[in-house]
């Protein structure tokens, strides 16, 4: 019996959020060697890697929520070939659902407007929404600017808006992979510098996004005009 990766770490996620400590799934992967015990569950072969669930009640004295969350990170790293690509109008519905679930608090416009902006924006030189692939799913978006400047000697600049992941997938390397995607498409430019901007309650992504290699510079402000 087969299964997708994809939907086993969904599962994981879906038991590491559960308060129902009666049953866990554990995963035991490794690569070639015999099974050191028995399986409960489903085996999956998947890149020469064996990936076994088990499914018994008496590991919830063994294995902690925390143990199980940091088992399907693992896997998803190990396992998942994420891709990076410009976004099509036929993206633009699972676009709005990352934006409903990560950004706006489900306040979003709707699809016929979306795909009207979506075709004007493609208009715009130098400006590409990208969205981030798992087995053909869309899981993670921004949008990335090219500026050209007539001050610092006419070299251009970047700037990264609306970064979105679906919070299933977050903490899993998503937005790493979509920054350093982000970064080289602004070095092959040419840019002198990448900008982006986050709100000052997000100190989580103020972290991830220092851990990357940006800097806190300077202050931005804003008026708002609705």
């Amino acid at each position: 019996m087969s299964a997708s990766i994809l939907a086993t770490i969904a599962s994981f996620e879906m038991i590491c959020s559960c308060k129902d400590h009666k049953s866990f799934l554990v995963v035991k992967v490794f690569a070639g060697t015999a099974l050191p015990w028995g399986a409960f569950g489903v085996e999956t072969l998947y890149r020469n890697f064996m990936i076994i669930i088990f499914s018994y009640p008496h590991f919830s004295s063994i294995f902690t929520l925390n143990y199980l969350t940091a088992i399907s990170k693992i896997l998803f790293k190990k396992f998942m070939n994420i891709k990076i690509l410009p976004a099509t109008i036929e993206d633009v519905e699972n676009i709005l659902q990352i934006y409903a679930e990560a950004l706006d608090n489900g306040n979003v416009t709707s699809v016929e407007k979306a795909k009207v902006i979506f075709l004007k924006q493609q208009q715009y030189p130098d400006y590409q929404v990208f969205v981030a692939k798992v087995e053909n799913r869309i899981i993670g978006t921004f949008a990335l600017l090219i500026m050209e400047n007539m001050a610092h000697l006419g070299t251009p600049s970047a700037v990264v808006e609306d970064v979105g992941i679906l919070p299933t997938f977050q903490g899993k390397g998503i937005g790493k992979t979509m920054m350093q995607f982000a970064l080289e498409k602004a070095k092959e430019k040419g840019c002198y510098k990448i900008t982006l901007s986050s709100n000052l309650r997000r100190e989580e992504a103020h972290h991830f996004y220092e851990s990357l290699g940006f800097k806190k510079h300077g202050f931005s402000f804003l008026m708002d005009l609705t």
